[in-house]
């Protein structure tokens, strides 16, 4: 009795463990996957507000040369546009079941918005920055435009955890998914930097 006692205990026990150790492994992934979507998102949101700090600092100083100023506006909209499509692309791959790194259009898309971005933040450097009197500094940090490929790596990289996480979770959570999406476009011109 005492041997078959035991043994129900063991089974019990390991049965606990079994079950703690499941419901640690979910856990751990609905980490990971919130950690690709902030990752991803924080990403985005980046370069947003990267395009846009330059857009407001463009327009604070248009009076030095309205030439300038006018081609940053073009640049920046052709940045817009093109990041914004690729967000589209993004949410379009998402909702489709389209592996990123399979689709040809979002690679198009993606080198095409990340060298517009990167044009117009140089733009906004070597026209205003470096030369407009400054506190001693000398024009953005190079990270903002000295390698494109890492930039596309990483939105890449961003892109396929999404797609990994909005597999793996609720309708409900999609949406919201879709809707941060949706956050991180890139306001217009005129709305840029306040």
């Amino acid at each position: 009795m005492r041997i078959q006692k035991t043994t129900e205990n063991r089974k019990t026990f390991s049965a606990v463990w079994v079950v703690l150790f499941m419901v640690w492994s979910l856990v751990c992934n609905a980490a990971d996957e919130t950690q690709a979507n902030a990752e991803a998102m924080a990403l985005l949101e980046h370069e947003r507000a990267v395009a846009e700090d330059m857009a407001a600092l463009l327009k604070e100083f248009k009076q030095h040369d309205l030439k300038v100023y006018a081609e940053g506006v073009q640049l920046y909209a052709d940045a817009r546009g093109e990041f914004n499509g690729l967000i589209e692309q993004i949410k379009h791959g998402l909702i489709a079941e389209e592996h990123f790194e399979q689709s040809a259009e979002f690679t198009r898309r993606l080198k095409i918005a990340v060298n517009r971005r990167v044009a117009f933040t140089r733009h906004v450097d070597e026209k205003l920055i470096q030369v407009l009197p400054s506190n001693g500094t000398k024009g953005l940090p190079s990270t903002l435009f000295a390698d494109p490929a890492k930039l596309i790596n990483a939105i890449t990289e961003a892109a396929k955890g999404l797609w990994q996480e909005y597999r793996k979770v609720k309708d409900s959570t999609r949406e919201e998914m879709l809707t941060q999406l949706e956050e991180v476009k890139w306001s217009s011109f005129s709305k840029a930097g306040g």
